[in-house]
């Protein structure tokens, strides 16, 4: 009975080695299995990192670009504005100038007829004057 006892605790400590040396192969093969997966995740982690700063770096563009764009905006309902304003001021300065033109073309007109008014009142009195020299000289001679 001794042997079988023996032989049991033989049977018992052989499989408590083979139970080491099976749990000490698993844990090598997950040390290597965990060392890649550290590995992956550091690489993950930088291109997170990168994706983080470049995310970070285009946000600032949009930013810059939306503050562009909204100046630019502004500059051009501006120039809108202006536009506007010049068109009324020069609708206003093209009836002011119709006007002076119109009032101009009056007068010119109305000073056109005074002066053949003029000349023809100096006709008539040339024509007295000579007459008047005519019939003087007639009375005289």
């Amino acid at each position: 009975m001794i042997a079988i006892l023996y032989v049991s605790i033989a049977i018992i400590v052989l499989a408590l080695v083979w139970l080491v040396i099976g749990v000490v192969q698993a844990v090598k093969a997950a040390s290597s299995q965990m060392k890649t997966i550290n590995e992956t995740m550091e690489r993950i982690q930088k291109k997170t990192d990168g994706l983080i700063n470049e995310s970070e770096t285009l946000t600032q563009r949009l930013e810059v670009i939306n503050d562009s764009v909204n100046r630019d905006m502004e500059t051009i309902q501006e120039f809108t504005n202006t536009l506007k304003e010049s068109k009324e001021a020069v609708g206003k300065y093209h009836i002011a100038t119709r006007a002076v033109a119109t009032e101009t073309l009056h007068e010119n007109q109305k000073r056109t007829k005074e002066n053949e008014q003029v000349a023809q009142i100096r006709d008539i009195g040339d024509t007295v004057v000579d007459l008047y020299a005519k019939w003087k000289n007639r009375k005289q001679a």
